[in-house]
């Protein structure tokens, strides 16, 4: 039995339904969509369904799983999105910082200038070999935040944990407005959060579903980003306007 055969009986069990029995119309129709979604997503549909068969009578089996579907992708959408607010503040940040300590005053030129210790060595190395790796070359009009997109999050990773030093500065805070927010005052601290936000990037950048509990790395990433002065909700709300998905912690508008 080939795999999307297998995949469409297997569905078909879930929603005790019985495949031979489907009309012809609606057995191509499904079995035809199922070769582009999502496995994983299709089956955890596929039981959020059948839990709502076993409580009410449901005319089209079907059609109420790709409804719970396309709710999950668009959940996965909306996460991935948030994810994304949280690199490129990772990102920036650890350009912005690590600029104006390796970099001569009121210059962005730490790259192009020798360097001063053994960090801001491995930093041009850390560049250096990123560059080759991906094929691009380093050109002298190149500012740093161009040269730090070339860095995977492993690596931007690495650079908060070799210099946290010159970070942990920006995630002393006790308040955001009238919120009091916990202070991430030790790399531990920090990292265990951005630790659990990396592995959840990872597994949502492979199209799978999330298995660390997405409600704890809303939380994590919300006090990381609140900790720089981040206001999280007025960029949910061009993501998630009614929350439905992405629930924040703290109150932004007061």
């Amino acid at each position: 039995m080939d795999a999307q055969t297998n995949l469409y009986k297997r569905l078909c069990s879930i929603l005790t339904v019985d495949y031979n029995l489907i009309d012809e119309k609606e057995n191509k129709k499904i079995f035809k969509s199922f070769s582009v979604l999502h496995k994983d997503y299709l089956i955890s549909a596929s039981k959020e369904a059948r839990n709502i068969i076993n409580t009410r009578d449901v005319q089209n089996k079907y059609n109420l799983m790709i409804t719970i579907y396309n709710r999950k992708i668009k959940e996965h959408q909306a996460l991935t999105l948030l994810i994304q607010l949280f690199e490129i503040a990772m990102r920036t940040q650890a350009a912005i910082v690590l600029a104006n300590k390796f970099s001569t005053p009121n210059n962005d030129n730490w790259y192009n200038i020798t360097a001063t210790n053994s960090k801001h060595q491995k930093l041009i190395n850390k560049i250096s070999n990123r560059a080759i790796t991906i094929s691009k070359t380093i050109t002298p009009n190149m500012t740093t935040f161009d040269m730090f997109h070339m860095l995977t999050m492993g690596d931007v990773k690495g650079l908060y944990m070799s210099h946290w030093g010159s970070f942990k500065g920006l995630f002393n805070n006790t308040a955001y407005k009238l919120n009091a927010i916990l202070p991430l005052t030790t790399r531990d601290m920090f990292m265990s959060r951005f630790n659990r936000i990396n592995k959840y990037r990872n597994e949502l950048y492979h199209g799978n579903p999330g298995t660390s509990g997405w409600g704890q790395v809303i939380n994590d990433i919300e006090e990381i980003l609140i900790q720089l002065g981040y206001n999280v909700e007025e960029a949910i709300n061009n993501i998630d306007p009614n929350h439905t998905i992405i629930s924040l912690r703290y109150v932004y508008n007061n």
